[in-house]
């Protein structure tokens, strides 16, 4: 049991540590050309009430709780152009996704002089651009609606005369476009379990730092079991339920901007109860408990407000079984405490599939 207070404290913690009113804000940085990561970019959030500084990860990712308002993004770094993005709006909650490319800077080659136009052409290209990301983001959105589009990131004069629209109002040219996932605050789950242990179940949870979640369930299982120490010989059907809380994370890999696929890690613990039904042959014990801890690994699809999966988990027993009076229960042949998937239910523990549906809102 102080296992279970343990997994609950430390949720409760991670719930607590998000602070005050704003965003997480979340930025992917490429190279406009090689689309490979770029790190070390020094990223300045400027306001009217702010001014944060931050620095991307060697994954080129930048991943910053930002307080609510309006601001301007600055990003530089040493052989790129300097971005800029204005009218940036971070709410309250949720999370606020970016996906920018650096060009790298022209390299003027010695001796070599340029035309009057292509000089005047080099400084344009090397002012920094700015504009609002909205405009960016469908900018980006409509490049990938025709495969002719995808020619705007060459840098060539010609280029530039092919859809000046596009070009001189996109700070960054892809090749194709980058599609980030939004998750939603929260979601309703309800799976079935096959195996050992068959349970329906039901759940809530709340995404709270980026694709990790905190989830609460309720399962419900009836199996038939027999043994010694039940009151007669013949099989009963035993209905468990069980209450449980748990920590996940779900990775997305993006196909399009309303679906992609998913791979979720999640580890949860609980409580086991069974109502004792002249199940056993003493009849004073009224219920019987027992704790669990259950780690899984589900794969599936994602759509725009629902999800479908599939997976496997394996379910083993903290304790030994108790009274409601948190009496043990021991045999009186070997005064051993007796075991609950050995003694009471046999083979009640091991590997299970899962399956089901989880709705987002």
């Amino acid at each position: 049991m102080r296992y279970l207070l343990l997994f609950v404290k430390i949720a409760g913690f991670l719930l607590m540590s998000q602070e005050g009113e704003g965003q997480n804000l979340y930025i992917e940085i490429y190279d406009a050309k090689t689309y490979l990561p770029v790190t070390e970019v020094t990223l300045v959030l400027e306001s009217s009430k702010a001014h944060i500084t931050t620095e991307s990860n060697p994954r080129g990712e930048i991943s910053e709780s930002i307080p609510r308002g309006v601001y301007i993004l600055s990003f530089s770094r040493r052989g790129y152009q300097d971005v800029i993005m204005k009218d940036i709006r971070i709410q309250s909650t949720g999370l606020k996704t970016l996906s920018v490319a650096m060009e790298r800077e022209r390299q003027d080659i010695p001796g070599r002089k340029e035309e009057p136009d292509q000089a005047v052409q080099s400084e344009k290209e090397k002012e920094v651009k700015t504009v609002p990301v909205q405009e960016v983001a469908e900018k980006i959105e409509e490049r990938g609606k025709t495969k002719k589009e995808t020619d705007f990131a060459d840098s060539s004069p010609g280029s530039e005369e092919q859809d000046p629209e596009l070009t001189s109002d996109l700070p960054v040219l892809l090749e194709k476009p980058i599609y980030i996932r939004k998750l939603a605050k929260s979601f309703l789950e309800v799976s079935v379990q096959l195996g050992n242990v068959q349970t329906l179940n039901l759940g809530v949870g709340y995404n709270f730092i980026n694709a990790l979640h905190i989830q609460a369930m309720l399962s419900v299982s009836r199996q038939p079991y027999s043994g010694f120490y039940f009151a007669d010989s013949h099989e009963y059907d035993v209905t468990f339920f069980n209450l449980g809380a748990g920590l996940g994370y779900e990775h997305s890999f993006a196909v399009s901007q309303n679906h992609g696929f998913l791979l979720s890690p999640g580890l949860s613990a609980g409580v086991e109860s069974v109502y004792n039904n002249n199940y056993l042959a003493d009849h004073s014990i009224n219920f019987l408990f027992n704790s669990w801890l259950k780690p899984s690994l589900t794969v599936g699809m994602y759509f725009n407000n629902f999800s479908f999966f599939l997976g496997t988990s394996f379910i083993g027993w903290l304790t030994n079984p108790m009274t409601e009076k948190r009496y043990g229960l021991y045999s009186q042949e070997t005064e051993q405490p007796l075991k609950w998937d050995e003694d009471l239910f046999k083979d009640r523990r091991g590997l299970s599939f899962v399956a089901g549906l989880r709705f987002y809102f």
